[in-house]
């Protein structure tokens, strides 16, 4: 993990926290989306990255993609994609967030769709990407094609990749998933970073929404967040 990226991160975090949070107020939360402090870190990523295109991959009930459209508005370009397994939350979520111009919806397998939007990227595009599904080393495989694509694509985080999915989830893939990606040289942080956590674990808790059941099942199973997991393009 690279401590320059996490000190960034952890500092610019502090700068947006007050926008973020105001920006985000009254949201409702979805099971199985990412936690805020996730969102956080990735808002602050594309702040350090001066991103202007977003995709993400593994849409379920929208939350990350509305976080994203809540935060930047019309600054930024999102592309979501889904295999459509989960068809009538996703089919929800996109017809609630259908007034957003900047946002455009592919279905289809993301190890398939998302390659093909980067190869025919915009020649001013600077590219974040989130990966939620699919998950592992299939995420994984998505992030190694399209930083050899592109040096357009900034940086990539993975959702569920941290010791927060760790501790819960009895699958061996996901242990060793997460070892094969923190031996990777362009890994540089995760939300479960202790100081990041001790200085922003309290935006979910401010905007998590006690009376939101979900919420309260969830935040209880994963104290720590599922983890989201960073990687910046590679260094030539």
């Amino acid at each position: 993990m690279n401590t320059v990226v996490s000190q960034n991160i952890v500092e610019v975090c502090q700068e947006i926290k007050e926008d973020f949070i105001s920006k985000l107020s009254g949201m409702h939360w979805h099971k199985k989306g990412i936690f805020f402090t996730e969102a956080l870190a990735f808002i602050a990523m594309c702040k350090i990255h001066n991103i202007n295109t977003i995709i993400e991959s593994g849409v379920r009930n929208g939350d990350s993609t509305e976080m994203w459209l809540k935060f930047f508005g019309s600054e930024i370009k999102l592309i979501s994609v889904d295999l459509m397994q989960f068809k009538n939350d996703v089919n929800a979520a996109i017809n609630r967030l259908s007034f957003y111009e900047n946002l455009e919806f592919k279905e289809g397998d993301g190890e398939r769709v998302v390659p093909e939007i980067v190869q025919n990227l915009p020649e001013n595009a600077r590219v974040a990407m989130l990966l939620d599904g699919p998950k592992e080393f299939g995420a994984m495989r998505i992030a190694k094609r399209c930083f050899g694509i592109s040096d357009k694509v900034k940086f990539i985080s993975i959702h569920d990749m941290g010791e927060g999915a760790l501790a819960v989830s009895t699958k061996p893939t996901i242990k060793q998933s997460i070892d094969n990606l923190r031996g990777w040289d362009n890994y540089t942080f995760c939300t479960d970073n202790e100081e990041f956590r001790n200085q922003h674990v309290d935006v979910d808790s401010i905007l998590g929404g006690e009376d939101n059941p979900e919420w309260t099942e969830y935040k209880n199973k994963y104290p720590m967040g599922c983890g989201l997991a960073f990687l910046e393009a590679p260094k030539e």
